[in-house]
């Protein structure tokens, strides 16, 4: 890869920063935030797929724009700390549902 490249990538990457999670091994982290296999996949194995494609025939794919970032629309809430929960999906729903609430009302409200 050229330099030129990595700069344009890099404009766009997302900006981390320290936490309480950076001076953590790999093993003490999974030790405290969970050990997860995906074994809580395994429960939604068996749910038909659903084609979808047919849903999406009216949209003008030209009418999406190519960048869309929502914490530039205030819908976004702070990443929270699960911690020994291992219940992602959770935590991942919660966030769906603020950012939902927050496009709909105006108003970011963190669950």
């Amino acid at each position: 890869m050229n330099l030129g490249y990595k700069l344009q990538i890099n404009e766009f990457a997302t900006k981390l920063q320290i936490n309480e999670f950076a001076t953590k091994t790999h093993h003490e982290f999974r030790k405290t935030h969970g050990d997860s296999k995906g074994g809580h996949f395994i429960a939604f194995h068996g749910i038909p797929k659903t084609n979808l494609s047919s849903s999406y025939n009216d949209i003008d794919i030209n009418a999406i724009p190519p960048r869309m970032d929502w914490r530039e629309h205030i819908v976004v809430t702070r990443v929270k700390n699960q911690g020994q929960c291992g219940s992602c999906f959770a935590f991942a729903a919660v966030g769906a549902i603020e950012g939902i609430n927050a496009i709909r009302t105006g108003q970011l409200l963190s669950l």
